[in-house]
């Protein structure tokens, strides 16, 4: 049987070629919404933290559903090519686990990789070795109907050097006037980091060739500051505590990666290094 007739009316003119890599064309940069039902997706980096990562997912299967149901929340773990460990199998089944085979793609590439497989409105960067409180995402929400979608929103952090330590940021008086919006983006935390998913697609995400560890979230930070109309708002609700842990390559050469930062982003540098802004 012949294939039926093409009516060439019908096809729509080819559409010209474009010499932007996909990456930078915004329909293109993040995925598409596969599962409406989802409004909160908790993208976790990771590299062998197996020692921690349960007791972290565990605080967050003991949330509190105030603004939200249990079936509105993913959690996205991104491995950065860790080896000899079991993770994977012990996960629970509504946890998406990706293995990136080459190791030491670095904390930025593992963010951005689960902002781009995300289907929740609100996008929140939890390290797994950070245990929140019940109310965690409640307070996240509300915070996000409070003062819209163009807040970024960071928690408390308690324990980050030894127990009883206080948030480090205390220091620079960050907390002085919590739960109000600030333009204090020096001093975000991507390790308890909330933002909706559109206007972290108005940034190019968190710088990739930052590979040694540290500084990646100070330079989102400097970036979303440079956007219209934006804030951060510190809250206490999104209480986090950090569990003890030998050293990890997390903030493996923090020089190297402020050489890097000096080269390609000297305004930030001479913000923050030269002048000391906080």
């Amino acid at each position: 049987m012949p294939w039926p007739a093409i009516h060439r009316s019908s096809i729509a003119p080819p559409r010209p070629h474009s010499i932007e890599p996909a990456c930078a064309i915004s329909e293109h940069r993040y995925s598409k919404i596969i599962d409406g039902r989802i409004k909160i997706s908790i993208i976790y980096n990771y590299f062998a933290k197996a020692a921690t990562i349960f007791q972290s997912l565990e605080s967050l299967h003991a949330q509190s559903h105030n603004t939200f149901r249990p079936e509105q929340v993913e959690i996205i773990l991104i491995d950065d090519g860790t080896m000899g460990e079991d993770v994977a199998e012990r996960l629970p089944e509504n946890v998406t686990y990706l293995w990136q085979r080459k190791q030491h793609y670095g904390i930025c590439r593992a963010k951005n990789t689960g902002a781009k497989l995300a289907n929740g409105d609100i996008l929140v960067f939890l390290d797994p070795d950070i245990t929140v409180s019940p109310g965690y995402l409640d307070a996240a929400i509300d915070a996000f109907r409070a003062f819209g979608p163009r807040a970024v929103l960071c928690g408390y952090i308690w324990d980050y050097h030894f127990a009883g330590c206080p948030d480090p940021r205390t220091e620079f008086g960050v907390w002085e006037r919590p739960g109000q919006p600030t333009r204090r983006f020096y001093q975000l935390a991507g390790g308890n980091m909330a933002i909706t998913r559109e206007l972290f697609s108005e940034t190019a995400g968190f710088d990739e060739d930052l590979i040694y560890g540290g500084v990646e979230d100070l330079l989102f930070g400097y970036h979303i500051g440079r956007l219209p109309n934006t804030s951060v708002v510190f809250l206490p609700g999104m209480e986090g505590r950090h569990i003890p842990h030998p050293p990890s390559p997390a903030h493996a050469d923090p020089q190297a990666t402020w050489a890097i930062v000096r080269r390609k982003w000297p305004d930030f540098y001479r913000d923050y290094i030269t002048l000391g802004i906080r």
